[in-house]
């Protein structure tokens, strides 16, 4: 009896094994896709801060231009230099998108790969309860097989009617509805 409880706890204790490494698989999937997303979060704020800056220095230089034009002898109302200080101002919004926009591409890549993370924690959890099913399985067919269910057949069943109690023989029964169909009642009587 012994001897059969080791093949059966071995398996008991595979099967656990290998259901706990889904179990962890999942939990670090999970782990790797919030951080990334926090990594995403920060990434955007990032990039509007540098946004923010690209800004500032824009219209730091498109005031010391004018400055300049004005100190020159330059009026406001001339169309060269009033262009270049447009032109000034447009390139600085231009890299102002640009910054939030490649933040917030990368910010994008990293919230796909926290995703990738979460979807193949899973599916080395699924993975892993298939496993821990098969071992399960084979371990109780090594066991049927080495005759461990053995013990608990009844090696000598007898004919049925011998084994059942002699009262529950003595009148057969069988199903009829005693009312009509709209009856509820089942009741049984003898044949």
């Amino acid at each position: 009896m012994a001897t059969a409880a080791i093949p059966l706890a071995s398996t008991a204790f595979s099967v656990l094994g290998k259901v706990q490494e889904g179990k962890s698989a999942r939990k670090q999937g999970e782990s790797v896709n919030a951080q990334q997303r926090e990594n995403a979060r920060r990434k955007r704020q990032e990039g509007k801060r540098q946004a923010e800056e690209i800004e500032r220095q824009t219209a730091r230089m498109m005031s010391d231009t004018e400055a300049i034009q004005a100190g020159s002898g330059f009026s406001g109302s001339d169309g060269a230099a009033a262009r270049q200080i447009a032109r000034q101002g447009g390139v600085g919004k231009y890299n102002e998108l640009a910054a939030l926009y490649e933040t917030d591409q990368q910010a994008i890549d990293m919230e796909r790969q926290g995703a990738a993370a979460k979807a193949q924690g899973r599916a080395q959890q699924r993975g892993a309860y298939m496993g821990a099913a098969a071992t399960a399985l084979g371990g109780i067919a090594s066991f049927n097989k080495d005759g461990g269910f053995s013990q608990f057949k009844n090696k000598n069943p007898g004919k049925i009617l011998e084994s059942t109690p002699s009262w529950s023989r003595a009148v057969p029964f069988t199903r009829s509805f005693a009312a009509t169909p709209r009856g509820s009642s089942i009741m049984r009587r003898p044949i």
